[in-house]
C-alpha cells in the first residue's frame, strides 16, 4: 500500500496512522472540526501529508 486516505471519524486518528505507517506511504486526509489542517500540520509537520479541501483563498503565484 502506498497511500491511505483518511476522513471522517478516522481523520481523528491520524496520530495514529502517521506513527504506524511506513516512511514511504502517504496519508491524505479531508479535514473536518475535529481534525483540521493546522492540528494536522503539527502532528506530521507536512510530512508525508496532502490535505484534501479546498482553499478559501487560492495561493497567489509568484513569480521570479
Amino acid at each position: 500500500m502506498r497511500a491511505i486516505q483518511v476522513n471522517d471519524r478516522a481523520s481523528e486518528d491520524l496520530e495514529i496512522y502517521y506513527n504506524e505507517l511506513r516512511d514511504d506511504q502517504i496519508i491524505y486526509l479531508n479535514p473536518t472540526v475535529t481534525m483540521n489542517i493546522e492540528k494536522a500540520l503539527e502532528i506530521t509537520g507536512g510530512d508525508r501529508l496532502v490535505v484534501v479541501a479546498e482553499i478559501p483563498q487560492p495561493i497567489p503565484v509568484r513569480k521570479i
